[in-house]
């Protein structure tokens, strides 16, 4: 009697266990689902949609994870007292490289607001109305935007390495180039659909 009791209490366990992932994968597909019709719509861009599908995924899986913890009988409370203390210690981290994470939180908000793409030729104008850098975009990472600068003296051309977070603080003057691809294209390598096609 007693082994049978023991037995579906955690056959119990299990089912709920296979109920909670299978709400996990249910609640993931259709988060999936509409993010996919909203970027179709054009609401949002496919390199928003890529990074929220991301953060969904993992919060989804962490969620799971945790109550299906919960249901076996394992207390929950010292597994979030661990993930604090991690996350705590990943904060301090993130502070002695805050110039790395400054530059990429701003090219992820680049790629979602597009102030320019590559090929147009931009042009970074200084609040004391200095000259400013001025060049044609030809290259673009989470850290750092390449400008082909050219130099009218020696009649030369340097590509000039700029991070990121000092584009995104100043004012830029753009000029739109004839062959240009827009930031989430060109970091995600999407290909190109031809509208004439």
């Amino acid at each position: 009697m007693f082994q049978s009791q023991q037995f579906i209490h955690y056959l119990f366990i299990a089912v709920s266990i296979v109920i909670i992932a299978a709400l996990g994968v249910l609640a993931y597909a259709l988060i999936r689902r509409s993010l996919r019709i909203i970027s179709k719509k054009k609401y949002i861009s496919d390199s928003l949609r890529i990074i929220l599908q991301g953060l969904s995924r993992w919060l989804i899986i962490i969620a799971v994870i945790l109550i299906g913890l919960q249901q076996a009988g394992i207390r929950v409370a010292s597994i979030w007292a661990a993930l604090l203390t991690i996350v705590a210690m990943l904060a301090v981290g993130f502070i002695a490289v805050w110039s790395i994470l400054s530059n990429i939180l701003c090219s992820i908000l680049m790629i979602i607001f597009r102030p320019f793409s590559i090929g147009d030729d931009i042009e970074i104008i200084e609040a004391t109305g200095g000259k400013g850098l001025r060049g044609e975009v030809v290259n673009f990472n989470v850290l750092f935007t390449f400008l082909k600068e050219k130099n009218d003296t020696e009649n030369t051309q340097a590509v000039v390495q700029i991070p990121n977070n000092f584009i995104f603080q100043k004012t830029v003057r753009r000029r739109e180039g004839k062959d240009t691809r827009s930031l989430d294209e060109y970091i995600f390598k999407i290909p190109r659909t031809d509208p004439h096609g």
